[in-house]
């Protein structure tokens, strides 16, 4: 039996991490097999490559470096973490995964779609979710969470620091990337209380994989 991957996608303050920590408890509560992965930092080797992306300041890295290294902590978390566990039956929730590089550096940076392409695939090969939810959030509320996060001592914000305009170009990005792959995105208002947002996940996981699961708030 196969496993199924589900990933939470978004621009930065939409709320991915928080969901995916209800969704993590949702799928403990109903005693199924699953595991948590992030990107990056899903790994031991991963997490030293977050701290270098997200920490840093934004003029030392150009898109193509952030590129080659989101790629190599992806690969890393993909052939040692995804696909073993996906192959044992285990559900892999994953807080983001390629589609951030592709709109990140795509629509964000400006690099050339069919290279970043090209990375993905040698990085992940076949291993891509069979569903990802998209959250949605305008580039102002996003930044002003994310100032929210810097203020509690969070210092993960090198990309919030390249402006509004560059994460009004993710927001596209992401309901473009959507809109051509609507059989597997599903994108989701992230505008909403968390607890709305956690119940409409659970609905939908539910209804495509044939599960009961119950939501935890």
């Amino acid at each position: 039996m196969v496993g199924k991957y589900i990933a939470i996608e978004g621009p930065d303050g939409a709320g991915k991490t928080t969901q995916l920590k209800l969704l993590a408890k949702a799928f403990e509560q109903a005693q199924l097999k699953y595991i948590t992965v992030r990107e990056p930092g899903g790994t031991d080797v991963g997490k030293q490559l977050r701290e270098i992306l997200l920490t840093g300041h934004a003029d030392k890295m150009d898109g193509v470096m952030e590129a080659l290294l989101f790629s190599a902590d992806r690969r890393h978390t993909a052939m040692t973490i995804t696909k073993p566990s996906l192959e044992k039956g285990m559900f892999v929730l994953s807080d983001r995964t390629y589609l951030t590089t592709m709109v990140f550096q795509g629509y964000g940076r400006g690099l050339n779609r069919d290279i970043l392409e090209t990375l993905t695939q040698i990085a992940i090969d076949t291993i891509r979710p069979d569903l990802m939810v998209v959250l949605d959030v305008d580039e102002q509320t996003s930044l002003q969470r994310k100032g929210v996060q810097a203020q509690a001592g969070l210092q993960e914000i090198r990309f919030e620091s390249m402006g509004e305009s560059f994460h009004a170009r993710n927001r596209k990005g992401y309901l473009s990337e959507a809109a051509k792959n609507s059989e597997t995105y599903w994108v989701l208002d992230a505008s909403q209380g968390m607890e709305a947002i956690h119940h409409s996940i659970v609905a939908e996981i539910n209804q495509r994989f044939g599960l009961n699961l119950q939501a935890v708030i």
